[in-house]
């Protein structure tokens, strides 16, 4: 039998175990990609702040929801949303760092996925690769239909406290991220690998 391990290993999503950002891919799998780039076309100031560091990928992530999810129902969102994990989101996962989730599950470590983005698909990939926890931000949903709100923001500081609310009892803790909205998760790690991959 398995020693059970002293380790966790957390790990950020987009940018992260992802090569590139998986509530954008999705929103390109729900509406196309003619839609999705005349929206950031139409607000380039917007995207212009962003990339000059004014405006949070957050921020970008609410204006995409509110334009491309609000009214639309929740269990066509939940079954589309399932669809792309099995059938897209492999595409752009990054493999060196699907090899470090792999390692620590060998070592029974246990592994945590702590992200902005959405359970919806990141849930059903993490399930096909073994025993990971998975939290992360939820959309508002009222009278079965998404508001284009986020009803729970797993972003910034939220990510440390969610953290030590379940996981600070391990006496080692890799943490994996590769942005500024990742720092404060940072600060819990005893061993920190910022943009390993």
């Amino acid at each position: 039998m398995k020693t059970k391990s002293q380790s966790v290993a957390v790990f950020d999503f987009d940018g992260t175990i992802t090569k590139s950002d998986s509530f954008n891919a999705f929103l390109v799998y729900l509406h196309g990609p003619a839609a999705f780039f005349l929206f950031v076309a139409s607000h380039f100031y917007l995207f212009l702040r962003y990339f000059l560091g004014f405006v949070s990928n957050q921020q970008i992530k609410e204006a995409l929801a509110k334009r491309f999810l609000k009214g639309v129902k929740y269990s066509d969102f939940a079954k589309i949303a399932g669809d792309f994990s099995t059938s897209k989101l492999q595409d752009i996962i990054n493999p060196e760092a699907q090899k470090a989730i792999n390692k620590h599950l060998s070592h029974a470590d246990k592994v945590v996925i702590i992200s902005a983005s959405l359970g919806e698909w990141i849930s059903p990939w993490g399930a096909s690769i073994g025993d990971i926890e998975v939290i992360c931000s939820t959309l508002e949903v009222k009278k079965g239909l998404l508001t284009g709100k986020f009803s729970y923001n797993c972003y910034g500081s939220e990510k440390k406290a969610v953290f030590l609310k379940s996981y600070e009892k391990y006496k080692t803790i890799h943490v994996y991220a590769d942005s500024s909205g990742d720092k404060d998760l940072l600060e819990v790690a005893t061993h920190s690998h910022y943009k390993t991959f």
